[in-house]
């Protein structure tokens, strides 16, 4: 997987906009609506991204499964009333390394948004680089 410094990497002053705010992967677990309407809407997006090379059929359920070793406590959602703007799960795969995968949103504006925000949180935890899975048939990627 591609990687960067995080030291190299300049965020933009995006602001998270009144009405909007994010949530980590243990707040979202914790209630049912945000849990559910998220593997959702991630599973739906991955079906979609990989027409070309499909994945296996597989239960929402067993989708979940594949988030059981995301970080809990960064933002994984910018969200708005009921609606997930952007979101982008986060793995330390390796040590002092970020990892982003499986994201998507509404639109790249709120994605960066978001990610601004878990860049930030990485800095300040002391992790080093950034890596993901940059997928050529996502629209976001």
């Amino acid at each position: 997987m591609p990687s960067v410094l995080l030291d190299k990497i300049q965020l933009a002053e995006l602001s998270i906009k009144q009405g909007q705010h994010l949530l980590t992967l243990r707040q979202i677990k914790q209630s049912d609506y945000w849990w559910k309407t998220l593997i959702k809407k991630s599973h739906e997006d991955y079906v979609a991204s990989h027409l070309v090379n499909p994945m296996i059929k597989m239960a929402d359920s067993n989708w979940a499964a594949n988030t059981n070793d995301a970080l809990m406590d960064i933002s994984v959602a910018l969200v708005t009333g009921d609606q997930i703007l952007s979101y982008t799960y986060s793995f330390e795969d390796l040590p002092n390394v970020l990892t982003f995968s499986w994201f998507g949103g509404t639109s790249t504006a709120n994605l960066w948004i978001l990610q601004a925000e878990q860049i930030q949180w990485a800095i300040e935890h002391h992790f080093k680089k950034l890596s993901g899975e940059f997928d050529n048939s996502d629209p976001l990627a």
